[in-house]
């Protein structure tokens, strides 16, 4: 009888709204408050990054209980969170870093529930990240052949040359999300972002030495427009890769005798050049002079790595050609 009388009390006050001073008047009381998710150990697929390499970090994730939503971010560098995916409590994201030194990952779990005072918690871990300066693109020199090829993995076109000395790859698609067709590539919120357009049909060639060592890499730049400005395309291509690397003075070649207008304005162009300055080519003169053998070179180094970039032309197309080798071969 008591415990009717309980329960009769309970309604009638409920129905008067004088339930302040009580904790429900419902089922509420038994529900059970939300608890948040937990990070386990975090681990990473290399020992050594480089700039451009893409690498995958990987770690463990329990699942909060009793929560209405649970979702869960990593920020590069407190950046804008991107979704990661988690599976039998497993989680992985594959990334990269384009600058050396120290960064920050940061794993965030986004829990919504009921906490008894507070209906969402997050939960983070981090892991600090040392990069390195790749000696060219996203490898090194004197790399085996085989960590040439991981590090090639996100590419469509690649083709291991059954030398075993060459491998080639046709930069028509993307190495994952890097985008290697312009020398723009690397900051399109830099100036050089204005000569984004400037792409190529470029073909790239790593070589090996006889150790199995990678030796040397090359571009093969086929410019998409036949009637194009060699020397604009030249020039834009130098101011570009000026950002990156130290350049030599411009010098050109030509095996046969140039007029004194020619050579004139090909001195001309070449001050421009040397004086980070867009040149182009008056009345297509020396266009015309590259289709007979004109080369326009120029040298450059960064770190453990020189080069030199040219002009060329061969089977009806204008071509700017790359060379890089580490410093002292």
């Amino acid at each position: 009888m008591e415990i009717k009388i309980k329960t009769l009390f309970i309604s009638v006050l409920c129905a008067l709204g004088g339930v302040a001073t009580l904790a429900s008047c419902s089922d509420d009381s038994d529900e059970q408050l939300a608890t948040v998710g937990k990070f386990g150990e975090i681990t990473i697929d290399r020992t050594w990054i480089g700039t451009n390499q893409w690498f995958t970090v990987t770690g463990s994730y329990e699942n909060g209980s009793n929560l209405s939503n649970e979702e869960l971010f990593f920020l590069k560098d407190n950046g804008l969170p991107e979704r990661a995916e988690i599976k039998d409590g497993k989680m992985s994201v594959s990334l990269y870093f384009t600058k050396p030194g120290k960064h920050t990952l940061t794993f965030r779990a986004r829990n919504i529930g009921n906490f008894g005072g507070g209906t969402n918690k997050d939960v983070e871990t981090t892991k600090e990240i040392d990069i390195v300066a790749s000696d060219i693109r996203c490898n090194f020199w004197g790399e085996t052949r085989e960590e040439t090829l991981r590090n090639l993995e996100h590419y469509k076109t690649k083709t291991d040359g059954s030398d075993g000395k060459t491998i080639m790859v046709l930069e028509k698609d993307c190495y994952g999300t890097i985008d290697y067709s312009s020398e723009a590539h690397w900051d399109i919120t830099s100036s050089s972002s204005n000569y984004i357009e400037f792409e190529a049909d470029r073909g790239v060639f790593y070589r090996f030495n006889d150790a199995g060592k990678l030796a040397k890499v090359e571009y093969q730049c086929a410019i998409k427009t036949p009637n194009t400005d060699i020397v604009k395309e030249f020039s834009i291509r130098n101011i570009l890769l000026k950002e990156e690397y130290t350049f030599s003075v411009c010098k050109y070649s030509y095996s046969d005798n140039l007029t004194k207008e020619q050579e004139a304005l090909l001195n001309g162009v070449i001050a421009d050049i040397n004086a980070g300055k867009e040149a182009t080519d008056t009345n297509s003169q020396i266009s015309e002079l590259v289709k007979k053998g004109l080369k326009l070179r120029r040298d450059f180094t960064f770190g453990n790595t020189k080069g030199y970039i040219e002009t060329a032309y061969g089977s009806g197309k204008f071509t700017i050609q790359y060379d890089f080798a580490p410093v002292g071969k």
